[in-house]
């Protein structure tokens, strides 16, 4: 008998964090109804501490932290160990 056949990989199963996969970020602060523009186009997009935990993006090229009116405005630090991102091109 040669049993059951082998069952295909699901596509949406959880699969592992893999920080060095990772080249682009985009975090994007839209501009809709609920936010007018007077109102938040002067706050920073990034507010406090940048997670030191970032570092082992090691591979990331693209860091994209603006809003639609393209500012980019960070407010606070950028850790030390982000000295370990070298391939990090574009903030």
């Amino acid at each position: 008998m040669r049993g059951l056949p082998a069952t295909p990989p699901d596509p949406v199963a959880v699969r592992e964090f893999l920080p060095d996969t990772l080249k682009r970020i985009t975090i994007k602060r839209t501009l809709d109804g609920r936010h007018p523009s007077q109102e938040w186009r002067s706050k920073p997009v990034v507010q406090g501490f940048l997670p030191s935990e970032w570092a082992l993006l090691r591979n990331l090229e693209y860091l994209d932290l603006s809003d639609e009116t393209g500012q980019g405005l960070i407010e606070g630090p950028i850790p030390s160990t982000w000295l370990m991102m070298t391939k990090l091109r574009t903030m």
